[in-house]
């Protein structure tokens, strides 16, 4: 985290590492040719990280997959996957319904999220079993996605009717979820029972209205660094209950505060920082930081 406003137009200090960060060094070089154009900047941290942890670098499969290697000990990071969590625990965490479950079980506040398959039922038959089950407005999203692709707010029957076979077309499972009104929510990044960076999510404004209800960042939604102390920590704990339930060691946690209390939306054990990091050379180097420890506590047990 940084002490100074994220995109203010000075130099800012990082509280991790304590290096003080200016616009000039802010995307001073690309990175190198082989690096996979459709993720630039973590690209570029991932080459520096690796030159700074003396790791040999390889991009693999269009660049989709690295590999870094340092003596006999070889690591990949697959698209934001890194290596610390394990396959179980990774596939958990992207499982929508199956992460509710387990955090549900052990008594860890979440949002509802429901399995719906469609099976054997035709369209009608599909809407009518969902509309019975459940209560609208609801939010519909594929099962295993992120970064809010393909999430839908159904507030009638009507779209509730439309999104479900267009989504059927496109997946085998989606997940069903209540629409929470006036929530407001928070990402926090854990890496080994440290959070690191808590933002919360601003939704895009326009005309003084909110003109997008998805937090993503994908969707115009801006990072804003948590300062509050008591807010950090009861966001680290409880994001700290999720993680160590799922078997996590990196991921980021989304925590929807709403009528004042806390609960988990999604976990996500791929940890992207593509947007956030565009915030600023404050936030990108937080992303950095991240990263390098990330990948430093695997070649230095």
């Amino acid at each position: 985290m940084i002490t100074d406003r994220p995109n203010a137009r000075m130099p800012v200090r990082c509280t991790y590492c304590h290096e003080v960060i200016s616009e000039a060094s802010w995307f001073a070089d690309p990175p190198e040719p082989s690096a996979p154009w459709f993720r630039p900047t973590s690209a570029r941290q991932i080459t520096d990280i690796a030159a700074d942890l003396g790791l040999e670098l390889t991009w693999l499969s269009d660049g989709w997959v690295v590999r870094l290697r340092r003596d006999a000990v070889v690591r990949h990071v697959i698209g934001y996957a890194f290596p610390p969590n394990s396959a179980v625990a990774a596939h958990l965490a992207a499982d929508k319904v199956g992460c509710f479950a387990v955090l549900e079980n052990a008594g860890i506040p979440a949002v509802p999220h429901r399995i719906v398959r469609a099976g054997s039922y035709g369209a009608e038959e599909l809407y009518s079993a969902v509309a019975q089950a459940h209560e609208l407005p609801l939010v519909l999203k594929p099962n295993d996605g992120d970064g809010g692709v393909d999430v839908y707010r159904a507030d009638t029957p009507t779209d509730l009717r439309r999104i479900l076979a267009h989504m059927f077309d496109r997946y085998r499972a989606i997940a069903i979820a209540p629409f929470v009104e006036g929530a407001e929510e928070y990402r926090v990044v854990m890496l080994n029972g440290t959070a690191f960076p808590i933002y919360r999510k601003l939704r895009s404004l326009a005309d003084d209205c909110v003109a997008e209800w998805r937090n993503n960042l994908r969707h115009g939604a801006r990072p804003e660094l948590v300062r509050n102390s008591a807010l950090k920590s009861q966001l680290t704990i409880l994001g700290r209950r999720a993680m160590d339930t799922l078997g996590l060691m990196f991921a980021s946690v989304d925590i929807l505060l709403v009528d004042g209390g806390f609960r988990i939306l999604e976990v996500n054990s791929s940890v992207c920082f593509e947007r956030f990091s565009g915030f600023g050379p404050g936030n990108y180097h937080i992303a950095y930081c991240v990263y390098r420890e990330a990948l430093r506590q695997e070649f230095h047990r």
